[in-house]
């Protein structure tokens, strides 16, 4: 399998300061590793996109959730046995409704024709817009951001029928899954410069992710970004 010893390098991040000095730190890592097939039995693997964020639902100085119910599976979806994830960004109002909501990428699990997987990604995508502008969240009550505006926040949303994977979930972490994935789209509000090669679909599926905190910076471009 080819792709080992770039795969290993060393990343270089900016250091973490604590009163202008750098000090250690950890960050949590989620990594997508995207294989493909070569002659023969041979593999290419890239880290494509990768996410330092973490979610914590007791963080007082981030946006948690108070009530995301998932959305109801799409019934055309299910009919042409279509699984997916989307992934949303949410623009917060102080209250902790939802102001604003778009779909920044719809990830597909199925090969169709070019304009089936478009109505497909357009069926996911209303789904969860639909579900998200119910949701209900907690703003900052400490921190820098606690006199925001409002707050944008990232929601992988994921859509898997029964006897297929459920990509993010714990059951799929460390399992190879078939996607196709979708065209990048920016909602129309300022969601601030990506980090390095970060990509939405590389956020672990469950959690609530600032938009502006993404964890460590990484300096070293990943093989694939």
């Amino acid at each position: 399998m080819q792709g080992q010893r770039n795969a290993s390098q060393i990343r270089t991040f900016e250091p973490a300061l604590r009163d202008g000095k750098p000090v250690p730190a950890r960050t949590p890592m989620t990594l997508r590793l995207v294989a493909k097939r070569q002659q023969g039995d041979r593999y290419q693997v890239e880290i494509r996109h990768a996410s330092f964020a973490a979610y914590d639902p007791k963080d007082p100085r981030a946006v948690t959730s108070i009530r995301t119910p998932p959305p109801a599976y799409p019934e055309a979806a299910y009919r042409a046995g279509a699984s997916g994830s989307a992934y949303l960004v949410l623009k917060v109002a102080r209250d902790g409704s939802v102001a604003d909501a778009a779909v920044e990428q719809v990830n597909l699990r199925i090969v169709a024709s070019e304009s089936e997987m478009q109505r497909l990604r357009e069926i996911f995508a209303r789904s969860a817009l639909a579900a998200a502008r119910k949701w209900r969240f907690r703003p900052p009550s400490e921190g820098k951001d606690v006199s925001a505006p409002y707050w944008a926040v990232r929601v992988p949303v994921n859509y898997s029928l029964r006897d297929q994977p459920n990509q993010g979930m714990d059951g799929s972490y460390g399992h190879w899954i078939s996607y196709v994935p979708g065209p990048r789209a920016r909602a129309l509000w300022d969601t601030g410069e990506d980090a390095s090669g970060f990509s939405p679909d590389a956020l672990s599926a469950g959690g609530v992710y600032m938009v502006d905190n993404n964890g460590p910076r990484l300096l070293t471009p990943l093989q694939g970004s």
